[in-house]
């Protein structure tokens, strides 16, 4: 009887298919470890902006909560510059400085429109209709402008805005507007 020898073949891998793998696996390690980079990067861009948004939504409601019209919101002014926000250690170590810009506006009957013209934030109702005869001052608001700036970690200057309008209704006036039919307290 004839006995054939086979050659069993040898179970495994080849030196050259385990260096293929380890550079094919090396890509795509380095490809994640950039996307992971990019990924806490964002996230801390992201981080930034939204404490100057609350920064800046912060002053704003700040500035709209005077307890009367008269000295509370004829005082309403801007900071007339930058000026750095105290509580850094809040921030993560970045630094914010803030603007705020604050214009009046009056309704002008004569010409049925907005105008701050000759109009200044300190003006008192009196001082407004000699101005402007044909003002009416009760129907007069202030838009407030809030520029938030920082340096981010690129060393990039940034800034953001956010604008909102503040009415010169009394407070105890305001409570009125929002109450409901029923009679119940704001």
């Amino acid at each position: 009887m004839k006995t054939l020898n086979f050659r069993s073949r040898q179970q495994g891998f080849s030196l050259l298919e385990v260096l293929v793998a380890v550079v094919v696996m090396s890509v795509g390690l380095l490809a994640l470890a950039a996307l992971q980079l990019s990924v806490i990067r964002s996230s801390s861009e992201a981080k930034t902006e939204a404490m100057a948004t609350q920064i800046a939504k912060d002053r704003i409601e700040a500035m709209r909560s005077f307890t009367s019209v008269e000295p509370g919101y004829r005082n309403l002014t801007g900071t007339g510059g930058w000026v750095s926000v105290t509580d850094n250690s809040a921030f993560g170590g970045v630094t914010f400085e803030r603007q705020d810009t604050v214009t009046r506006y009056v309704y002008n009957k004569a010409t049925s429109a907005f105008t701050n013209s000759g109009i200044t934030n300190t003006m008192t109702t009196a001082q407004i209709l000699a101005a402007c005869a044909q003002c009416l001052t009760s129907r007069d608001f202030k838009k407030v402008q809030v520029d938030v700036r920082w340096t981010d970690a690129a060393g990039t200057q940034r800034t953001m805005s956010m604008e909102d309008l503040v009415d010169s209704l009394e407070p105890s006036e305001s409570a009125k507007v929002v109450r409901t039919n029923t009679g119940s307290s704001p």
